[in-house]
């Protein structure tokens, strides 16, 4: 799968069953701050932490699967893969 070759080592990717959306794991990722960046370059994305209100989620984010993968879709998936290293790289040099 795409995602999981270009992800950071530690994350995870699960697909529920009767959705259309994929749930991405990113360890040592701030998704909120992951989902900000992406929709600087018109990439749009959820951080888990809307869809509770405890910190469960904190470190997931969600993206819509409706549309049949084009070219487009692949660069906008490899941008999150690249920006989630790129934070992960730094939150583990500090």
């Amino acid at each position: 799968m795409f995602l999981q070759a270009h992800l950071p080592p530690l994350a995870h990717v699960f697909a529920p069953s009767g959705g259309l959306v994929l749930w991405l794991t990113l360890p040592k990722v701030n998704t909120q701050k992951l989902a900000a960046s992406l929709a600087q370059q018109n990439v749009y994305v959820k951080a888990g932490n809307l869809f509770s209100t405890t910190t469960l989620y904190k470190d997931c984010l969600r993206i819509n699967m409706g549309n049949i993968p084009n070219q487009s879709f692949l660069a906008q998936l490899r941008l999150v893969c690249e920006l989630a290293s790129i934070q992960e790289n730094s939150n583990n040099k500090g």
